[in-house]
Formats: C-alpha cells, sequence, structure tokens
C-alpha cells in the first residue's frame, strides 16, 4: 500500500492506490484545509517534497488555478491529487506559495 506522508506532523497514512487526497485528510487528522473542494479556490495549495510521480497528473483545471494563485513549482492542489504511490507533503502555513 502507498505510504503518505504529511509533513510538518510527520504522519504517516497508508492509503488505497488511487485514493483521493482529499479524502484520506477527511479520514486522518492532518492539517490540510479544504475550501470549494472543486479546485478553484487555491486553498489547499501543499507542496509535494516527494513522490510527484506517485500523484495523478495535473489536470487542464488544476494548472490554471494553480496559475490563478501563482503556485510555485512543485506545489499542487490536494482535492484534486490521487495518490498511485509513496508521497510526502508539506502542509505548513509558511510553505504554500513558495519555492
Amino acid at each position: 500500500m502507498p505510504k503518505l506522508t504529511v509533513h510538518p506532523q510527520g504522519t504517516v497514512i497508508e492509503v488505497k492506490k488511487g485514493a483521493a487526497l482529499v479524502e484520506v485528510a477527511d479520514e486522518h487528522e492532518t492539517e490540510l484545509d479544504f475550501g470549494c473542494r472543486d479546485g478553484v479556490c487555491g486553498t489547499c495549495i501543499m507542496r509535494v517534497r516527494a513522490g510527484a510521480e506517485n500523484l495523478s497528473p495535473v489536470t487542464d483545471e488544476e494548472r490554471d488555478t494553480l496559475e490563478n494563485f501563482a503556485a510555485a513549482p512543485g506545489q499542487r492542489l490536494a482535492c484534486q491529487v490521487k495518490i498511485v504511490g509513496d508521497v510526502e507533503i508539506e502542509v505548513e502555513a509558511g510553505s504554500l506559495h513558495e519555492p
């Protein structure tokens, strides 16, 4: 089973391959915040520390939202990704919109 590591907490969660990150966050105590859950508000922008290749590909809609919020390289919308392998993410508020 893939592992999701959430920083700065250091929480490690085993997830089912293909699990939506938003659902994993709902089921476990994480620091991820969600607003619209539709990929347009930017509330859930997070930084991928490792394993970006183990997330679902960026859709055109997600890319547009990330561009609108001037997201840095390596940032994704947590509400839009599915986990297919081990991944580490950073949800500390200070890490958002920083390279």
